[in-house]
């Protein structure tokens, strides 16, 4: 932890699917007391995910408030839209009738989507992503672009970096969107994507739409059944104003949104766990001072 150095947080990703329901209760109290014979863990978060089964996630919950367990909102994401990649899907005719013919226009204008495996691109997609940030306020995300560039050379059918290039020139100049995926087992997930804003002699470029099929083709390929778009905000949430547009072109793609996350909290440590936050919350006001005294 930042705020105490040497205390630990620890944390478990993607818990539900992969656990039998007889042994979610098993396991999440022996997470606890390993937490708790730990001197050093402050906190155990256990971010629940159940993309195969969203209808258990109300009996996980329920179990792990019988564990001890305190139910938060996710880290990651409460809802997410998840298209089906099976063979009978694979056909377009689930997507909104503007998917194709963005696709269209973009191919017949000559921009052409290919796979990113060449680190020389990282400076370009770097600028993407703050570009990309900026239009909606929100942090420029701490990501190791020249490693997922790596693991998308190194692990083909695992990880996947698409590149929409101006003109058909793969060159980093004329990279004007990318999407960063991954796949395992019968899921593959979006991670991360960027995309500048740019106009040929027709008008706006679709940057997503042509990216996508590909993306999809990928997985499909690689023997994903299921795509997870990676969450999504809901009309009623406060930051629907500023991210609802990249909600409503997930839409696009068809498919059905659930909800599938929440975050177990167990506080092992209660007085230091405290005393981090409150240490934490102190920085953060000191951080936004600071910038604003600049």
């Amino acid at each position: 932890m930042r705020s105490l150095p040497g205390m630990r947080i620890l944390r478990v990703l993607k818990f539900g699917s992969g656990v039998p329901p007889a042994m979610w209760g098993p396991v999440l109290r022996a997470l606890r007391e390993l937490a708790m014979r730990w001197a050093r863990v402050v906190r155990l978060h256990v971010e629940v995910c159940c993309l195969d089964t969203p209808e258990s996630l109300p009996d996980l919950r329920a179990e792990g408030a019988n564990a001890g367990y305190v139910i938060t909102a996710p880290r990651e994401y409460a809802r997410t839209r998840i298209v089906s990649l099976s063979d009978e899907a694979a056909r377009t005719s689930g997507f909104h009738r503007s998917v194709m013919k963005n696709v269209r226009k973009t191919l017949r204008a000559g921009h052409t989507v290919a796979a990113i495996t060449d680190e020389r691109f990282v400076p370009r997609m770097r600028s993407l992503l703050v570009e990309t940030m900026q239009r909606t306020s929100a942090n420029v995300p701490e990501v190791d672009l020249d490693g997922l560039v790596r693991a998308a050379r190194a692990y083909p059918g695992q990880f996947r970096v698409s590149g929409l290039f101006r003109d058909g020139v793969q060159e980093p100049a004329h990279l004007m969107a990318f999407r960063w995926c991954g796949s395992a087992g019968s899921y593959a997930e979006d991670l991360l994507a960027a995309s500048t804003r740019f106009e040929d002699k027709e008008g706006q470029v679709p940057m997503m739409h042509a990216i996508m099929l590909d993306v999809f083709e990928w997985a499909r390929d690689g023997g994903a059944r299921q795509f997870d778009f990676g969450g999504v905000v809901t009309p009623d949430s406060p930051r629907y104003a500023t991210v609802g547009s990249i909600a409503r072109f997930k839409q696009l793609f068809g498919g059905n949104e659930h909800e599938v996350g929440l975050d177990l909290v167990y506080v092992s440590r209660p007085t230091l766990s405290w005393f981090a936050s409150a240490l934490s919350r102190a920085a953060k006001r000191f951080r936004r001072k600071s910038g604003a005294g600049q």
